[in-house]
């Protein structure tokens, strides 16, 4: 329902009364861009803004994304917004999770001034904490829905970076694993001289 009324409100944010504004572009991103993590395990992933400018136009005001992931290998637990749209009251977020899907929304609350005075040239947006439930890889895709600057004009998104976590074995598991194998290769061995035919007894 949060959703819903944040999708509502973005082009009400949209100033009309602006100056002169130059086409804005950004980058985003994940980090750490690879992860091995244990099944069972916690993780977590940064999805990160760059290539904007330091403390000055563009900043980053509003987005609406989808991030794609897989359901099977991991479950997406809870989500923690950076303050680089503004704090408690400056800013509005919300995220909602489908199967295979994460959708993430931000709206700046601050004045065009105020909040290229607040974001640096990069900075993380959300992170995403996670339970990694199975061995593979998920691979994290973003698929922007909007992108807006602090004047509520869009801005062009020019690169996306994926991410990826690994589930593999738990040392136990792993070591487990090894110790069975071993087993069976001597149990092999030992069945294969008791029937070899010289050492078979004559009576």
């Amino acid at each position: 329902m949060q959703t819903r009324k944040l999708i509502r409100l973005l082009p009400a944010l949209v100033f009309t009364c602006t100056p002169d504004i130059v086409a804005s572009t950004i980058t985003l991103g994940f980090d750490p861009t690879v992860q091995t993590v244990n099944v069972g395990s916690s993780a977590a992933l940064q999805l990160t803004a760059a290539d904007l400018v330091d403390f000055a136009p563009p900043a980053l005001g509003a987005f609406d994304l989808s991030v794609v992931f897989s359901p099977s290998i991991v479950s997406v637990q809870s989500v923690t917004f950076g303050p680089d749209l503004g704090g408690s009251g400056e800013a509005v977020f919300s995220s909602s999770v489908t199967p295979g899907d994460l959708r993430l929304i931000g709206i700046s609350l601050l004045s065009p001034a105020d909040l290229d005075a607040l974001q640096p040239d990069s900075f993380v947006v959300a992170t995403i904490n996670m339970q990694v439930n199975a061995l593979g890889t998920s691979t994290f895709m973003l698929s922007p829905n909007s992108l807006s600057d602090e004047f509520g004009f869009a801005i062009t998104l020019t690169k996306t970076e994926t991410g990826e976590v690994t589930g593999v074995p738990e040392p136990r598991t792993l070591g487990l694993a090894i110790v069975a194998g071993v087993l069976c290769l001597v149990a092999c061995r030992a069945r294969r001289m008791r029937c070899s035919p010289g050492r078979r007894r004559n009576f």
